[in-house]
């Protein structure tokens, strides 16, 4: 499966659908500003540097699920936590709204091609 390509496993995949679904805490994959931080601000070092590096690599895991075909789902802690209800709607939206993922694959085509 891809999952072993990158190196990574989702917290949630539902290869059926090609579904990848990342609950991404809030400090370690870069999203501080939810926790009332600025990234930018942040003092230089090595927990810093390890930010960037978790950011990057889930960029990365991003487009190469992407542009094969699956669609990853990357959801911050504080909406899991605080707008569960978007959450689980975005889940349903990719999984099983006929109209939704048609558009979805319509875009990956416009951007990729035919995988």
């Amino acid at each position: 499966m891809i999952f072993d390509q990158l190196g990574t496993r989702p917290d949630f995949a539902f290869p059926r659908y090609k579904v990848a679904i990342y609950c991404d805490g809030n400090y370690w994959h870069g999203g501080i500003i939810h926790l009332g931080q600025d990234f930018r601000k942040m003092k230089e070092g090595p927990r810093k540097e390890s930010i960037k590096k978790i950011m990057k690599k889930d960029a990365k895991q991003h487009h190469i699920l992407w542009k094969n075909g699956w669609t990853p789902l990357r959801f911050w802690q504080t909406d899991i936590e605080k707008n569960s209800k978007w959450v689980i709607e975005q889940i349903r939206k990719n999984l099983f709204d006929e109209e939704y993922i048609k558009k979805r694959e319509e875009q990956r085509k416009e951007n990729y091609g035919d995988n």
